[in-house]
This record gives C-alpha cells, sequence and structure tokens, in this order.
C-alpha cells in the first residue's frame, strides 16, 4: 500500500481539520493515509514549538526508505504559509513528492500585495514532484497569475454526517465559527436583534464566542463534534456572514444535515441550494433570513444539492493526483 501523511492542524477547531480528517479516514483505493498536526493554541512560543516538533517528525518519517510516498500539506495564509513552507522546501530538497492543498479564502488577497512572497511561491510550485490544489475553479482561476500548475478538488463531505430526522427549531438561528472578526459575529448578533423586533422569540446560537450580552444570543465557546451535529440537526438556520471563505465546511455539513443556509456573498461557487445575501447589506440580510424562515427547504433537497463534494468522488480525485504528482520531473508543466 502506498502511504500519504497529511501535515496541517488537524488537531485544531475548524473546517481545515474536519477536511483533514476525512481525507485520512477515507484514503484513495490503494492508499494509506495518517496525520501529522502542526497546530498550537498558544501564543508564538507555542506555535513555535509546533512547528518544531513537526519538523523534527517529518524528518524522521522521510529518513525511513518507504514510509512516505506523498506528503500532502494543507495550508492558510500568513503565518500558516510561512511555516508550511519551510516543511515544503524539506520534503521538495530530499526529492519528495507533495502536494500544497491551500485552504483560505484570503491567500490571494494576502499574497497579492506580497512581490516577494509571491517570486518564492512561484519557485515553490514549478519544483518537480510537486502538485499545487485549491478547493473549486474560481480559486484556481484567482490564483492562476501565480503559477500554471494548480487543480482544483472540492471538500469531501464526511460520510458520517446524514440527513436528520429531527424537528428543527423554528426560531433557532445557528452561527458556526471560530472567534475571528472575519466570521461576522457581530454582524449576526445586530442581524438578530432586528429580527426579534418580529419574531420575539427567535434566538441565535454561536460558537467561537464565550459570551454575549446581545439579549437572544447564546456564546457557546467551541462545541464538541457531537453537540456540533445535534445543533445542525435541530436548528432552522445556519448563518455564514463570513468576510472571507474558502469552502466553508460548516455549510456543506448542515446542508447535508438539511438545515438551510445564509452565505454571505463573500463565498465563492455556493452550493445551488443556499441563499446568498450580499455581504455586510443588513437589510438583504433580513430579507433572506426571513424567507428561509419562512419557506423551509425540503431536507432531501438540500442534501441532493451536494454534487462533487460525495466521498467516493472526492477520493477518485485524488487518487489521480496522488498518482501524478510521483511522475512529475523537471519538465512537467
Amino acid at each position: 500500500m502506498r502511504k500519504v501523511l497529511h501535515v496541517g492542524p488537524c488537531n485544531a477547531p475548524g473546517g481545515m481539520a474536519t477536511v483533514m480528517k476525512t481525507l485520512a479516514e477515507h484514503p484513495p483505493d490503494g492508499w494509506e493515509a495518517e496525520l501529522l498536526p502542526t497546530y498550537s493554541s498558544g501564543g508564538v512560543w507555542s506555535k513555535w514549538k509546533a512547528y518544531r516538533s513537526a519538523r523534527r517528525l517529518l524528518k524522521r518519517r522521510l529518513a525511513k526508505p518507504s514510509s512516505v510516498d506523498v506528503v500532502h500539506f494543507h495550508v492558510a495564509s500568513d503565518w500558516s504559509w510561512h511555516r508550511k513552507e519551510r516543511l515544503i522546501g524539506l520534503v521538495q530538497d530530499l526529492e519528495g513528492s507533495v502536494v500544497v492543498h491551500l485552504h483560505s479564502g484570503a491567500f490571494e488577497t494576502w499574497i497579492g500585495s506580497r512581490p516577494r512572497i509571491q517570486h518564492r511561491f512561484r519557485r515553490l510550485t514549478a519544483r518537480p514532484r510537486t502538485a499545487l490544489v485549491v478547493l473549486n475553479d474560481h480559486w484556481r482561476e484567482k490564483m492562476s497569475p501565480y503559477t500554471d500548475r494548480i487543480q482544483s478538488i472540492n471538500n469531501p463531505l464526511p460520510p458520517t454526517i446524514h440527513l436528520s430526522q429531527s424537528k428543527r427549531d423554528s426560531n433557532h438561528l445557528l452561527l458556526l465559527g471560530r472567534a475571528d472578526p472575519v466570521k461576522g459575529h457581530a454582524f449576526a448578533e445586530s442581524l438578530v436583534t432586528l429580527l426579534r423586533k418580529t419574531r420575539p422569540d427567535l434566538h441565535l446560537s454561536m460558537t467561537g464566542r464565550t459570551h454575549s450580552d446581545v439579549e437572544g444570543v447564546k456564546a457557546l465557546g467551541w462545541v464538541e463534534v457531537s453537540e456540533k451535529q445535534l445543533l445542525l440537526n435541530t436548528a432552522s438556520v445556519l448563518l455564514v456572514p463570513s468576510t472571507y471563505e474558502g469552502q466553508p465546511m460548516v455549510a456543506l455539513e448542515a446542508l447535508a444535515s438539511g438545515c438551510p443556509v445564509v452565505l454571505s456573498s463573500h463565498v465563492p461557487l455556493p452550493p445551488k441550494a443556499a441563499l446568498i445575501a450580499q455581504h455586510n447589506d443588513m437589510n438583504d440580510w433580513l430579507i433572506c433570513v426571513n424567507t428561509a424562515l419562512d419557506h423551509p427547504m425540503d431536507g432531501s433537497f438540500l442534501r441532493s444539492s451536494l454534487d462533487g463534494h460525495g466521498i467516493e468522488t472526492v477520493q477518485e480525485s485524488w487518487s489521480l493526483i496522488y498518482t501524478d504528482v510521483g511522475k512529475r520531473d523537471n519538465n512537467a508543466s
């Protein structure tokens, strides 16, 4: 059996970890997969220690003959890129096969104003036995000025998520995301305040934050997978008012569970069953959320809208990438 090693924040909360774990638990036929964590929730020193530990473990794996055939790096932007860039170079210098998998919806904006990073990025992705993968065709087009070697594969829907048969609370909004301004927590609080003027029983549950002074809002901090799934199975609408998104796993998980979704217009190539509200346009969000509450969509229709995210389809795509990356040489294009 050939082996792929997934390197990235598999030990962190959030969608990237969900993708990593799903791919590791369901590798393509003929492949085995393992996870190598790189995340630390602490400060700069803690993150540096996590990087050093990951580098040490990676070097140990690469030193063993036939220990790993492909190293699959899961990358965001900013410091996530800087740390992974060093590890990617380590594998390339040892003539290993590398997949660079960009998850961040902010990567193209971030790299666009940094010419030196653009130069290093071009050199890194042009090296032999290296493949660059983004989440959909939108990001492939956005990243095309920086490389002509780029492919797109959808995030996989975890097979453990099933269409809910539970009765939904008709007055329960949901926001699932880390405590970061780009996720839109403050906007969602303002939205629910306005909605409660005509829907006094409406309430919002949100993860990421541990406190809210807004009436009708319950801040849950971070929740376990089982609690998150219960929320998706019973909430009336999931809100995704994000400024940046690559391909939000939480929206895929909600639709697969039969929960309607209202997405920011900043989410590229959204699932066809999601309602789209103009980013930060409160009036448009009020219209979309009221529509979702007044006219609930059929759960089976929501789930069926996720063409291309099934694990079998995604496995097949990754099988082609893994097989091809080991064959590339200096003349690859």
